[in-house]
């Protein structure tokens, strides 16, 4: 295998062994969310990059920049934060329905009420589990705020030391953004695939809940 090869198998062959830790040491699950987080990985990557495409920039039509780095539109952050955990709850009822929609909305502790003062305890597990689904929208809204910040506030760096100070002296700022975008695409595929390990171990271990 050439250099190009090694290095796609180094990366494909990282993922895997943090699929692994996030799972457990499972190999069958590990495999089967690798070509997902591979993907994400490669499209935020690519997309962070795009500034360094020759007269990008240049292109405006009615002083707005018509191409413009992908990842630094909310839009597409936001929806990519929404595909993941969402699409990772979509998936978990489907394998385990009642368990995972149990660790959620719990009401299985009202059908264990005996007396008054279980009556408490079961409206706490309730409220407890509306904050977990709070919590489930505050991931999505950290993970789209974390790369759409990062890479937005490189771009706008870039912009305005590039219009004071000619190209020379931007260069160090454009290599730090570079690497910024690189950084970024490691820990969103990074937050993805534990978020995603997380939502599907609460799911297949937790007591199933009516």
């Amino acid at each position: 295998p050439g250099r190009y090869q090694l290095a796609i198998e180094g990366l494909v062959g990282f993922f895997l062994d943090q699929l692994k830790n996030a799972w457990g040491g499972s190999e069958k699950e590990s495999r089967k969310a690798l070509p997902y987080i591979i993907t994400i990985f490669f499209i935020i990557l690519i997309g962070n990059q795009f500034s360094l495409i020759p007269l990008v920039s240049s292109v405006v039509t009615e002083g707005v920049q018509v191409l413009r780095t992908p990842t630094s539109d909310l839009s597409l952050t936001i929806t990519m934060g929404l595909m993941m955990i969402l699409g990772s709850h979509l998936i978990a009822i489907i394998k385990h329905p009642f368990r995972h929609i149990g660790n959620y909305i719990k009401i299985k502790p009202f059908f264990k009420i005996r007396m008054m003062k279980d009556i408490p305890n079961a409206f706490l597990e309730l409220f407890l589990g509306f904050l977990d689904i709070v919590g489930e929208f505050a991931k999505i809204m950290s993970m789209s705020f974390r790369l759409f910040g990062n890479i937005f506030s490189g771009e706008v760096m870039i912009a305005i030391i590039t219009g004071l100070l000619a190209y020379v002296v931007p260069m160090p700022f454009i290599l730090i953004s570079t690497f910024s975008g690189i950084i970024q695409a490691f820990v969103f595929s990074i937050l993805s695939l534990n978020f995603m390990a997380g939502i599907f171990q609460s799911s297949a271990s937790a007591p199933q809940e009516a």
